[in-house]
């Protein structure tokens, strides 16, 4: 740029790291070295960066084992990026307070060629009030997506079309604050296996279970939480009867009917905060992270209780975002740092090499991983 003299220190990491990798994608034995697995088994990661640069998606192929940059797409404030489960579909969360005018947000949604690439299909708006949207979750079977908005304490549904894009607002549910005076801040959600919503309010700390009705929700009987006003995530085993809740000073985990959606009592609560919580797709393994530096992990017993496997990576600083693959791979995004990172985790007992950096990026934020 005219008058610009010398380069920062990001944009120098960012140039070396993209003439690298534009030219040769690393190798696995440099990313990694010879403890830890290459990233075999993922096509491609779908980044999203919000700064005053860029604002948008990257999409990063993976290639003997290391990234390269295919593509960069401009998009506002993708706060939450998510994949379709045949990896034909990605729709990006925009968490913006305006659109035309109006106190909205909006949701993209773009057809992934077979190179990674995206192509717009269309972006559809919220419902009005519906500002900052934080997070979304598609049903199992594909046909729904819903969307959290901590403006307006609202939750949208939208619908899944033929051609993957999104229709308009089908279903809205309003949530309200507590007796005490919180007010409601829908944070993030997932689905059980039966396509109820399970709902994680930042808030009033209150987790609670959705049923569908008629391409809305509406509450289910006998499954509310109530507690500190810390809640950021939730996790649910496939197998146990286990819920796991991700609050600032603590980690709890609550029994549940996954055929009822009925939430039991609380189980066991453990004096480590977390941001966020991931399930390796064993279920024998979950990594919290956010509010110490790094990644904990913690075995899972047949009973989904919780055994502290140590604290790894403290050199990242806080996390932004963590990916798992089935392999043990792990993707983290350190908000600290603006990079992503890899490292493996052992499934006999938990450890976790220590983590690598693969990328600069800028101010990256959010991040979906397509596997083969």
């Amino acid at each position: 740029m005219t008058g610009k003299k010398g380069w920062s220190r990001r944009e120098f990491v960012q140039t070396m790291g993209t003439a690298a990798i534009g030219t040769r994608a690393f190798g696995a034995t440099q990313l990694f070295g010879s403890q830890t697995q290459a990233l075999h088994d993922a096509s491609f990661v779908y980044v999203g960066c919000s700064s005053a640069d860029f604002e948008g998606i990257e999409v990063l192929a993976v290639k003997d084992g290391g990234l390269q940059r295919v593509q960069r797409i401009a998009s506002r404030n993708p706060a939450s990026i998510v994949l379709s489960s045949d990896n034909k579909m990605l729709y990006a969360v925009n968490a913006i307070s305006q659109h035309g005018g109006l106190p909205r947000g909006t949701v993209e949604s773009y057809a992934i060629s077979s190179s990674g690439q995206l192509t717009m299909l269309g972006q559809q708006e919220l419902s009005l009030s519906a500002t900052m949207p934080r997070h979304a979750a598609l049903s199992p079977d594909g046909t729904r997506l819903l969307v959290t908005s901590q403006g307006g304490g609202l939750y949208n549904v939208l619908p899944v079309t033929a051609d993957g894009s999104l229709g308009r607002v089908s279903g809205i549910f309003k949530v309200t604050g507590d007796t005490s005076g919180r007010a409601a801040l829908p944070q993030m959600t997932i689905f059980d296996r039966k396509g109820r919503a399970i709902t994680a309010d930042a808030g009033t700390g209150r987790v609670s279970v959705l049923a569908a009705a008629d391409a809305s929700l509406i509450p289910h009987a006998q499954t509310a939480i109530d507690g500190e006003a810390s809640l950021h995530q939730v996790a649910l085993h496939e197998s146990a009867s286990a819920l796991y809740v991700a609050r600032d000073g603590s980690i709890e985990r609550y029994g549940y009917d996954h055929e009822t959606g009925n939430i039991r009592d609380l189980q066991q609560k453990l004096s480590y905060g977390a941001r966020a919580l991931t399930l390796h797709p064993s279920n024998k393994l979950l990594l919290s992270y956010g509010t110490e530096n790094g990644i904990r992990s913690w075995r899972v017993a047949s009973d989904g209780s919780l055994r502290n496997a140590g604290s790894y990576g403290a050199e990242l600083g806080r996390l932004a975002a963590l990916n798992l693959s089935g392999n043990g791979t792990i993707l983290t995004i350190s908000s600290e740092r603006d990079e992503i990172t890899a490292a493996q985790l052992n499934p006999s007992n938990g450890q976790i090499s220590t983590p690598r950096t693969l990328l600069a990026l800028d101010s990256p934020r959010s991040m979906a991983v397509m596997y083969i």
